[in-house]
């Protein structure tokens, strides 16, 4: 078995408990433990993404995860405002603001750049991450009020593709076609082969327990996800390559940073949100 392969099974084996703990076992306080590990994520993954683009951290990027407590508030304690858009538009002024005053220094020669790496900043990964907690919150008869499951089954299905288009790559795509140069190990072969494998995964999972959704739920959902997660691995590969590093950081041992292991998770979650309002109409 791989070294490569190995790391996926572990990131999987511990990270799906510590989720359904916390979703499952611990929803207390509107999923207050796993909203706390939201927030962090942001922060951590704010701080990463920062040193890609800037090489550098600096005390704006404590501004965007606190998207992530706006929507908390706004979602789960049902605040009447829309915090995380009366934030957000906050939070876009502080940035243009300060091209304005910082622009100065280089008669604003640089401020598109500056601007544009600002604008990433706030949506990869913090307002992205808002939608889990938009997850969490949402409230459907149809759906049987059970959010946090359904959150669990979007996360296993993202693992299931990534562990399972690695094994069918590595075994059967050493030489299928390599569509993307950014990600130069990603073959056709592994993308089918996880496809194949997360559908399979979904129906049983829908079968045995979430019977309230259809076989064509159970067949929509792993395809948007195995999609999505992927456009989120290429999406951190492309950031990493512009940045020249290997990994996006180092807290997490022998997967590297924050976003190495959540970057497919983070572009999943806004499409599986509307995925959920949907099928539950």
């Amino acid at each position: 078995m791989s070294k490569n392969l190995k790391q996926r099974i572990l990131t999987t084996a511990v990270g799906i408990p510590l989720i359904t703990v916390l979703l499952v076992l611990l929803p207390q306080y509107n999923f207050l433990g796993f909203s706390i590990l939201a927030f962090i994520a942001a922060i951590l993954g704010t701080r990463e993404i920062e040193r890609l683009l800037i090489k550098k951290n600096t005390a704006y990027s404590f501004l965007p995860p606190l998207l992530v407590l706006a929507t908390y508030l706004e979602k789960l304690y049902k605040v009447s405002l829309p915090l995380t858009e009366i934030y957000l538009v906050f939070l876009l002024l502080i940035f243009f603001s300060k091209e304005i005053i910082s622009g100065e220094s280089d008669d604003y020669s640089s401020v598109y750049k500056s601007l544009g790496n600002s604008l990433i900043m706030v949506f990869y990964p913090s307002y992205l991450i808002t939608y889990i907690i938009r997850i969490l919150a949402y409230n459907s008869p149809n759906l049987d009020k059970k959010a946090g499951l359904y959150f669990l089954l979007m996360i296993i299905l993202v693992f299931t593709n990534d562990i399972f288009a690695y094994i069918w790559g590595i075994s059967f795509g050493k030489n299928s076609k390599k569509p993307v140069k950014v990600s130069p190990h990603k073959s056709v072969v592994g993308f089918v082969g996880g496809h194949i494998s997360s559908i399979i995964i979904s129906l049983l999972l829908i079968y045995f327990f979430y019977p309230e959704l259809t076989i064509v739920s159970a067949i929509i959902l792993p395809i948007f996800i195995s999609f999505t997660a992927n456009i989120g691995d290429l999406v951190e590969s492309t950031l990493k390559r512009a940045a020249g590093v290997k990994d996006s950081g180092n807290i997490i041992p022998g997967r590297g940073g924050i976003l190495d292991s959540m970057d497919s998770i983070i572009f999943t979650t806004p499409f599986f949100y509307l995925i959920m309002v949907l099928i539950s109409q």
